[in-house]
């Protein structure tokens, strides 16, 4: 074996889509995708907070233009 080869052979190709479109209407060309969800996961969403809101989460007074 060469000294250096098996590191070579460990690192996996990385590849950069350059053309989505080509690549989307290659995916739906190739033809149906399924998808498999785990009815035992739960998802919990991050609180979501207002935009202009204070950091009590209360509302900044309205100021007419």
């Amino acid at each position: 074996m060469i000294a250096g080869a098996h590191e070579q052979q460990t690192q996996a190709a990385s590849y950069k889509t350059r053309n989505w479109a080509d690549y989307n209407a290659a995916l739906k060309k190739r033809g149906s995708l399924t998808i498999w969800f785990d009815p035992d996961m739960v998802w919990t969403p991050p609180p979501s907070v207002r935009r202009g809101a204070s950091k009590a989460g209360v509302m900044p007074p309205f100021k007419p233009a």
